[in-house]
């Protein structure tokens, strides 16, 4: 069992939410125009040391033998 105690908690307000226009479909990108986790990891977090396609390829079966 894991016990979370919270100590302290941030919420948005709701004009800055609104404000943002989160929910307006004009804004939205197409998620494929994004980069992918490995490509991330790769290029922006361990300067190629990590990640790239393998770790794409991998990421379905980590993430079920991981988190279920």
């Amino acid at each position: 069992m894991i016990v979370v105690t919270v100590e302290r908690v941030f919420y948005q307000c709701t004009k800055a939410i609104i404000r943002s226009k989160l929910w307006d479909p004009a804004r939205h990108v197409d998620g494929k125009s994004l980069p992918t986790t490995g490509a991330i990891l790769a290029a922006a977090q361990t300067a190629g040391r990590l990640g790239g396609d393998e770790h794409d390829r991998g990421q379905l079966e980590r993430t079920m033998a991981k988190l279920y």
